[in-house]
């Protein structure tokens, strides 16, 4: 018997929003493979910054020319172009007045607003440097992420007499909690909650009101650690999901409280076909769910289709399996996205979600096959993640260590561990057999001294 939950698609519009924030099953899914919404003949080289507003209307900074294009409602080509004493714009923000606001300060050093009923702008506010992240709250304060001054601004719109305050980062690069290091895209919520990509730190940071110390909630340092490689925008769902521009991992990954999951570019690998990113710098929603993105170094923007908003769940009778090779599986089409471990033995076959049954000795990764759920009581589809060790019949080394606060963990020659060194901040991944007592694990965001 199969049980089908349908959770419909609810845009959120809170007083003052002027951006899309669709609710979002924690099943969602998107198409794999893109379509070009617009390429490098449209946009020109290395797009950077994209705005889609609750009437789905697509605002993009062209850099190459100078340059903001419009398009009415997702229509196929702008239907409108504004130009006037723009220099290499990075980002940009549309408020609800549909007040342009875009940076201009890569040779300029300065905010623009542009109206977009007219031909005007003004200055808005010296910033000395590009603001490659731009976010208007919902109590008019404009926020300005100064990426090469490795900090964030505010600025009171409401008060023209204002000046700039500081609201993250110390204005040097590092690591801890009060500084920033060349960070991109910024959001706040509207509980005046400021997220941060800090991109050369590979983390997410959060920042409470009138707090300067963030709590990292995503990547280095983290409570549940995931690899971040130069994260260049974040935006905060209405449920308070994290979505993420993951860009030299050429990747968009989505962080809920069941963990993080890759949505879209999951090879990991840059290039130029529909199904991946070279360096994506900016997302947006529209109101459907579709997922916008600044293809930067592919010289386009691609659109990724919404196609799953619902979660299916499965019942039948308990089933056994037994297993040869250690492979690790992560939970498809379902209400949690954990990895979980599974082994077989011998001449043992598994099933597979598209139908009929592979012998264990030709699975592969990327295989999606049926295994049995954590409590033991449901069939969910599953796919393979790595296959540990395949060679049947044969020994393997296995590398055990035991970290001064008494955890173990074992792995194969082959397999590859997360480790900093004592005298370096940075990690590295490396072979479990060059694991040294000069190595810490990287554990729960935390690094631990491994002991003899």
């Amino acid at each position: 018997m199969i049980g089908l939950v349908v959770i419909l698609l609810i845009i959120n519009h809170s007083a003052g929003v002027s951006y899309n924030q669709p609710k979002f099953s924690l099943c969602a899914l998107w198409d794999s493979n893109a379509t070009t919404f617009a390429d490098g003949d449209t946009i020109g080289q290395q797009p950077s910054g994209i705005f889609i507003n609750i009437q789905n209307n697509i605002y993009v900074t062209d850099r190459e020319h100078g340059r903001i294009l419009i398009w009415d409602n997702e229509t196929s080509t702008p239907t409108k172009i504004i130009s006037e004493d723009l220099i290499k714009p990075w980002s940009l923000f549309v408020t609800t007045q549909d007040d342009i606001f875009v940076d201009n300060g890569n040779f300029n050093n300065r905010i623009d607003k542009w109206t977009v009923n007219t031909t005007t702008h003004k200055f808005v506010m010296n910033v000395n440097g590009s603001c490659t992240g731009l976010f208007v709250d919902i109590n008019n304060n404009l926020y300005c992420s100064l990426v090469n001054h490795h900090r964030v601004v505010r600025f009171t719109l409401d008060n023209h007499l204002a000046l700039p305050m500081i609201v993250a980062g110390t204005g040097c690069p590092g690591p801890i909690a009060n500084m920033l290091d060349h960070p991109h895209g910024i959001f706040v919520d509207i509980g005046f909650n400021l997220y941060v990509a800090d991109s050369y730190n590979n983390r997410i940071q959060q920042l409470m009101p009138n707090q300067m110390n963030a709590i990292t909630v995503v990547g280095f340092g983290a409570a549940v650690y995931f690899i971040l490689n130069r994260p260049t925008c974040i935006i905060v769902g209405v449920d308070g999901d994290l979505f993420i521009v993951d860009s030299h991992n050429h990747r968009i990954v989505r962080s809920t409280i069941h963990g993080v999951q890759c949505l879209v570019g999951c090879s990991g690998k840059s290039g130029a076909m529909s199904s991946q990113l070279h360096n994506p710098q900016t997302m947006a929603f529209d109101s459907n769910g579709n997922i916008f993105v600044t293809d930067v170094n592919n010289h386009r923007i691609q659109k990724f289709i919404l196609t799953i908003n619902s979660c299916e769940t499965t019942t039948s009778t308990k089933t056994t399996t037994s297993t040869t090779t250690i492979t690790a599986t992560t939970t498809k089409m379902t209400t949690k996205f954990t990895t979980t471990l599974s082994c077989y033995f011998g001449k043992d076959y598994v099933n597979l979600v598209e139908g009929g049954r592979r012998h264990i000795s030709q699975l592969k990764v990327g295989d999606r096959v049926w295994t049995l759920s954590h409590d033991g009581e449901h069939i969910i589809e599953d796919e393979i993640m790595f296959i540990g060790h395949a060679v049947p019949n044969t020994p393997t080394y296995f590398y055990t260590f035991t970290t001064i606060e008494g955890h173990t963990i074992s792995l194969t020659d082959a397999d590859y561990i997360v480790v900093a060194t004592n005298d370096k901040i940075n990690m590295e991944i490396i072979h479990a057999s060059k694991v040294t007592l000069n190595h810490k694990l990287i554990m729960a965001g935390r690094r631990i001294s491994l002991e003899k």
